[in-house]
């Protein structure tokens, strides 16, 4: 299971079963006071912002989705600028993990050697051969075509940081060969992803919005796609953030900050909530990069619930009991 993880949670923590903690102005309280004190500050602000779902379980997602459209704030899946994709052949040749494994042959395209796909891929004896990463070396690819020449299934693998008209273009080389060969494009995430796979699923699912290098904004009551975090940050635009990600280091002077999260190494919030962020033994899921769902806990029938998802419902309704006075 630590294996199937270790592309979401590369530093597995287990779950000790203890109980959320709570802190406001960096003096302990109960949490029942700590989620009067956030909800009166989501209540009263003028723009909030949820960041950094990528660090919570999809369950948890799906209750920070309800949260953020309860107060008309920001949503986001992180609090970095992500470069979107470009539109890309009608076709798009992509695979699982498992698939990857079972290629003949893989090409990697500015993928570090000591990824963890890599590593598995020398285990297993795979040939591996590493392709330019600049536009003019996929062309010069796509046209000669010499790299399939012997293998029937081939796994073209995608650095976090290529350039996405490069990927697109290894999109485009899938598509051109695969009544010969059958190419995967498979896009490796970075060591930070965590599950941010699985928090642009959920969103787009319950918004009908896709994340991907924006935020989803609900300020006018339906969702809709907003700028990226960075940007909007640091340009003053929310002066309430309820941060997962512990780190919000664009957000402009005067921002308040609510942290939840196993750590706060991101500086001083008003408040603040430990709970245990994507820790083994907890009986919520996470998605892996190329979309395959699993269980932080061996047995979820018997493992306890994820405390964050009961802490982010009960702030949402402790500000709804609040609009409502």
């Amino acid at each position: 299971m630590r294996r199937d993880l270790s592309l979401v949670v590369p530093v597995a923590q287990p779950y000790d079963g203890r109980p959320v903690k709570a802190a406001v102005d960096g003096a302990s309280v109960s949490v029942d006071a700590a989620v009067a004190r956030a909800a009166g500050m989501l209540r009263t602000c003028r723009a909030p912002a949820v960041v950094g779902l990528r660090a919570l379980t999809i369950e948890a997602c799906r209750e920070a989705v309800h949260l953020a459209e309860a107060v008309r704030g920001a949503l986001f899946v992180d609090g970095c600028a992500r470069q979107a994709m470009p539109g890309h052949e009608p076709v798009i040749q992509t695979a699982t993990l498992g698939h990857v494994l079972a290629a003949e042959r893989v090409i990697t395209v500015a993928v570090d050697e000591g990824h963890p796909v890599v590593q598995r891929l020398r285990e297993r004896r795979v040939s591996i051969d590493a392709a330019p990463s600049d536009l003019s070396g996929v062309v010069t690819l796509r046209t000669a075509r010499k790299a399939f020449d012997g293998a029937a299934r081939v796994a073209v693998l995608i650095g976090p940081r290529v350039d996405p008209r490069i990927a697109s273009q290894w999109h485009r080389l899938a598509v051109g060969v695969q009544r010969q060969v059958r190419v995967a494009v498979v896009p490796l995430p970075g060591a930070d992803a965590a599950n941010a796979r699985g928090a642009a699923e959920v969103v787009t699912w319950q918004t009908g919005v896709a994340p991907s290098a924006c935020g989803v904004d609900f300020a006018d009551g339906a969702p809709r796609r907003g700028g990226s975090f960075d940007s909007r940050a640091r340009r003053g635009a929310f002066d309430v953030v309820i941060d997962f990600e512990q780190g919000m280091a664009a957000a402009a002077e005067g921002t308040a900050r609510i942290a939840i999260g196993s750590d706060d190494a991101g500086g001083q919030a008003a408040v603040r909530f430990s709970t245990p962020g994507l820790a083994l033994g907890v009986a919520a899921r996470v998605m892996r990069f190329d979309g395959i769902v699993l269980w932080l806990s061996d047995d979820p029938a018997t493992a306890p619930p994820d405390p964050t998802v009961a802490l982010l419902k009960q702030l949402r309704e402790a500000v709804a009991e609040g609009d409502g006075q």
